[in-house]
């Protein structure tokens, strides 16, 4: 069984300090590897830190399986989309679902100073999605769930000599 992955990229320039590219994907487990590869692309070519890469792959992994697994109870074939820019250092993400209503900050922080038998099972991602970005935000827009990811990135990645 095997994922059509599709995946439309553009690219637009506002000078030097702003890059954007927004792309597809389908609301299949099979597409969010390949999403993360193109968003890691992206990022590696703007010099972004292996830290920053890790994080962000981190974050994207958690609010993509989020949207597949709880936003679409159709069955159909659904578009995600996801749109990245740039602007010095600051990377906003905006992943776009037209699922159901699904605010993921709406999942409560999990006690990390329960022990693990009477930990209540979920929220842990949403956690780490919290902790690696400077800002989450989330609102229904015209019938799409919209979260929007913001990080100030720490710097260029050092180059290999």
């Amino acid at each position: 069984d095997r994922s059509g992955a599709v995946c439309a990229l553009l690219f637009k320039a506002r000078g030097r300090l702003a890059e954007e590219t927004v792309f597809s994907l389908a609301n299949t487990h099979g597409d969010i590897p390949a999403a993360g590869e193109k968003v890691r692309r992206f990022l590696e070519m703007h010099g972004t830190s292996e830290e920053d890469l890790t994080g962000i792959d981190v974050v994207l992994d958690e609010v993509l399986t989020n949207a597949v697994n709880y936003g679409f109870e159709d069955g159909n074939a659904h578009e995600i989309l996801l749109s990245l820019a740039l602007d010095a250092g600051r990377l906003t993400i905006e992943v776009q679902d037209d699922g159901r209503p699904f605010d993921p900050l709406g999942i409560p922080a999990p006690d990390l100073d329960a022990d693990l038998e009477s930990r209540q099972i979920g929220g842990l991602g949403m956690h780490f999605v919290r902790t690696l970005l400077d800002r989450v935000s989330y609102e229904r827009r015209n019938g799409w769930n919209v979260l929007k990811l913001e990080k100030q990135l720490a710097g260029r990645a050092e180059k290999a000599s």
